[in-house]
């Protein structure tokens, strides 16, 4: 269809959906609200604002990659990360700690993480620090959750998913090549990658939605 590297080009598509789709959910006003406090819903919305940046930044990055261009792919990928840590840290311990006091501090950590990696951009960039993060998100998001049972919109059944779906998508990426070739060229690791991650989006999506029942029925 005349795209460079159409594969991993269109498969940034889910992100636009379920990012706009989580928008959607979060901001409509149906009267069945999901919230109890409207300053709960900022780390979402950011989140999928996010996660549609990923979307554009990925797809720009593909279509011509280069050092420069990867930092627009990896720079909002970060900044969900932040977002999804701090909901459920809110969630789990405190709104009031989580939005009003972590949430700003993550984000000055994360626009530094930006910026050293922006200073490395001519060797490819430096991503000891974004790397850091999503560890500490992988190791941390767990152990909040076991340590704070007590939720409102957050379950620990959809932590697992979003882990577990996120988790899959890196072996994806980490065996690209032996899938392209596996699959005589038809579509890569890095290609399913991008779908695999995507559904770890749209399991926030639904936990929200099963938050709203439950705060309905409640």
């Amino acid at each position: 269809m005349g795209i460079p590297n159409f594969g991993d080009v269109i498969s940034n598509f889910p992100f636009a959906l379920f990012g706009l789709l989580g928008l959607i959910t979060v901001i409509k006003m149906s009267g069945e609200k999901i919230f109890l406090e409207r300053y709960h819903s900022w780390p979402y919305l950011i989140f999928f604002c996010a996660v549609i940046l990923v979307s554009l930044g990925s797809s720009y990055y593909h279509l011509n990659p280069s050092s420069g261009r990867l930092y627009l792919d990896r720079a909002p990928i970060l900044l969900g990360f932040i977002c999804l840590f701090t909901a459920f840290f809110a969630d789990r311990v405190n709104q009031h700690v989580g939005i009003l006091l972590l949430f700003p501090s993550l984000l000055t950590l994360g626009c530094g993480a930006f910026l050293w990696d922006l200073s490395y951009l001519h060797v490819g960039g430096d991503l000891r620090f974004y790397a850091l993060l999503q560890i500490y998100t992988f190791v941390a998001l767990p152990m909040i959750c076991w340590f704070f049972p007590r939720n409102c919109y957050t379950t620990n059944q959809h932590l697992y998913l979003i882990l577990g779906w996120y988790a899959l998508a890196k072996v994806f990426e980490v065996y690209d090549r032996k899938i392209f070739e596996s699959l005589a060229g038809l579509i890569s690791g890095h290609t399913l990658k991008h779908f695999v991650a995507s559904i770890a989006v749209f399991v926030v999506i639904v936990m929200l939605r099963r938050a709203k029942r439950s705060l309905r029925v409640n």
